[in-house]
């Protein structure tokens, strides 16, 4: 089933979906991948949990991630974009979409370990990472546990702790606040109907105690090139949280995009549609190029 994304975007501090425009073909990453004329849907077992994934195209992998309370379809039509220079693979996160949850907390470390086990089970010897928010803080891990798994990774709105305003706003939000349009489109869009929707939720307001952190000296180490992607009117994850990161990864590039929020390249949740015509450009540009640079706007 495909569902348009229509969220409130007072909603929810983890969600998101766009579209964009080809990427060029990257010149660093050696091509290795599955190649796949259409997107295919399957299962991947992993250290005891099953992971539902989307993958089509050729070339090196990308491996996409969503934000929380979504699916991989946040990613798709970007994604099919994609698919003419990478083997695209677009994950849902555990317990979201097809994946099988974790019992308890979600924890954004144990997410990264599976993640991670997903490419060594496709035989990615080494991948790109683009994650918005929650998917973001999920690649940011799995930089941190296994450095050269990544060769360059995007984090659209992906900080690397969630700061006390994030944890106050998964505290007050409420899916029963939500409109009836939006909850009727959580229900249709994870296939395990209310059930799974109430448990997502639940996991979504337990992050208002979540204590993981990627720590300053661990930023500081890490080889990845890293673009971030930022609204500067992100009241939950501000500004100094980009800056933070960027002064920080040796290899940083910081693209803050005026005017926008949380979803700043998302114009169905009230992201600029212009921005959204140029991530990929600009993210293309980004991950082809092997030396560094830096970009601002």
């Amino acid at each position: 089933m495909k569902v348009k994304f229509e969220i409130n975007s007072s909603y929810f501090l983890l969600a998101a979906l766009s579209v964009g425009a080809l990427l060029a073909p990257p010149a660093a990453l050696p091509a290795q991948s599955l190649e796949t004329d259409e997107f295919r849907e399957a299962d991947a077992a992993i250290d005891g949990f099953t992971i539902h994934y989307r993958i089509g195209g050729k070339g090196p992998f990308l491996l996409m991630l969503h934000g929380f309370t979504l699916t991989g379809e946040q990613w798709m039509p970007f994604a099919r974009a994609l698919k003419a220079h990478y083997t695209v693979v677009v994950a849902d996160l555990p317990g979201h979409g097809g994946s099988s949850p974790m019992l308890g907390a979600f924890s954004f470390e144990r997410s990264a370990e599976l993640m991670n086990g997903l490419l060594r089970h496709l035989g990615a010897r080494q991948a790109y990472g683009i994650g918005h928010s929650g998917g973001g803080i999920t690649l940011l891990h799995m930089a941190a546990q296994e450095p050269q798994q990544l060769d360059a990774m995007i984090l659209v709105a992906g900080p690397h702790y969630l700061n006390p305003y994030a944890r106050a706003y998964a505290r007050s939000d409420r899916f029963e606040l939500l409109d009836r349009k939006t909850q009727e489109f959580y229900y249709g869009l994870h296939p395990g109907g209310e059930d799974q929707v109430d448990f997502i939720f639940e996991q979504y307001y337990g992050l208002a105690e979540n204590a993981e952190v990627v720590t300053p000296e661990m930023l500081a180490s890490l080889p990845v090139r890293t673009l971030l992607v930022w609204g500067d009117r992100d009241e939950v994850l501000p500004l100094d949280i980009p800056l933070e990161m960027y002064r920080l990864l040796p290899h940083a590039s910081l693209w803050v995009i005026p005017e926008q929020g949380h979803v700043p390249i998302w114009p169905e949740m009230g992201g600029d549609p212009k921005a959204a015509e140029r991530f990929l450009e600009i993210a293309g540009d980004f991950l082809a190029r092997p030396e560094e640079h830096a970009f601002r706007d």
